[in-house]
């Protein structure tokens, strides 16, 4: 199997489906180049998922998450609901809960309704648009920056940024790891600003919100804000690209919701599961453990003065070859619904990592 989903580009092999069915029909765990393991099935994906005492979220949750390759400590990234575990990703969870259940998103839906509408408004009406460029991409992120309380002025750039932000881990491009630098500074001076003149938005409830017996640190609000928005943005964007093609491709099943918009909220959930906008993320292995009877060794590496694990990652992708009840089961788990680090507003996220970290190994 040379499957690799560090590599870039890999999800979009024409036989990419086939050869995820391939890794599900031939072991539960396959053993990768650089201590990178693949699980393909949804119940050793679930022992992944709701086992944060041997598969840690702080050492990285992208594919290539750059805190996997570099000594960095995981205690720089408070304040990231990615990068924690419980009990402080639930106290993270926490500051924003209330925004995200139904009677709070109920607030944002005749503004949320007003953006589509101006999106969908802009698309020209002649000739062949690009549905991403268009429709998909900027979306999300106007309803985001409507959230975090982004002037009108600013929301393009503020786009560029986040799409450089979601980049730079897969890219050695200058250019792009410095336009991605352009949205921290912005997030900096945007929270100061809230700090010292609150308003109704998102962000001024964060710098002001208790905490743990507290407030967020001017850091921790900051990763906050950046994690909402990554994690915001990508998933939706995938999600409304993929759920575009599938109505494309399966002219019958637009045709119902045409016929009947009451199925769309089902529809949703479907394109969620078949869709599986996010196809890999990654957690490290706190100690020397084993997985479906697979030994995850601590294999340390040296990178300056420190020493950290080299990445054993796991990865799960929703099977359209299974059948119905299993797909669904796991495309709950993998969308977020399930496990110790779900996400607020239940964000949709696919597939699983694992990394070795040899301190709390020896420990």
């Amino acid at each position: 199997m040379t499957f690799d989903p560090r590599v870039p580009g890999a999800y979009l092999a024409p036989d990419y489906f086939e050869q995820l069915a391939e890794l599900r029909r031939t072991a539960r765990v396959h053993h990768l180049a650089d201590d990178v393991y693949l699980v393909p099935g949804y119940d050793d994906v679930r022992v992944v998922s709701r086992d944060p005492a041997r598969f840690s979220s702080a050492r990285g949750v992208l594919v290539n998450d750059p805190l996997r390759h570099a000594d960095v400590d995981p205690a720089a990234m408070a304040g990231s609901v990615l990068h924690t575990d419980p009990p402080e990703h639930r106290e993270y969870r926490a500051v924003v809960n209330r925004e995200f259940t139904p009677r709070g998103v109920a607030q944002y839906e005749t503004r949320v309704r007003e953006l589509a509408v101006e999106v969908i408004d802009a698309v020209p009406e002649r000739g062949v648009v690009d549905a991403v460029a268009t429709l998909s991409a900027p979306f999300p992120v106007q309803v985001i920056a409507e959230l975090l309380g982004v002037d009108d002025g600013d929301r393009d750039d503020f786009r560029d940024w986040s799409d450089a932000m979601i980049e730079s881990p897969d890219s050695g491009d200058p250019a792009v790891v410095q336009r991605a630098a352009h949205l921290w500074r912005f997030l900096d001076r945007h929270l100061r600003d809230r700090a010292e003149h609150p308003t109704d938005d998102l962000v001024s409830m964060l710098v002001h919100a208790p905490f743990a017996g507290r407030t967020l640190t001017h850091a921790e609000a900051r990763l906050f804000c950046l994690s909402l928005l990554v994690a915001g943005n990508e998933t939706t964007r995938h999600l409304i690209s993929g759920a575009l093609l599938a109505l494309w491709e399966h002219p019958d099943q637009r045709a119902a919701l045409i016929a009947d918009p009451g199925l769309i909220p089902g529809a949703v959930e479907e394109c969620l599961r078949w869709v599986t906008p996010i196809q890999a993320f990654g957690r490290t292995a706190t100690v020397a453990t084993e997985l479906a009877g697979v030994p995850l060794p601590v294999i340390q590496a040296r990178v300056g003065h420190g020493s950290i694990a080299v990445t054993a990652d796991v990865y799960v992708a929703v099977p359209r070859d299974a059948d119905r009840a299993a797909a669904d089961r796991l495309a709950s788990l993998l969308a977020g619904r399930t496990g110790a680090d779900e996400t607020p507003g239940n964000r949709p996220s696919v597939t699983a990592a694992v990394t070795t970290d040899p301190e709390e190994a020896a420990g």
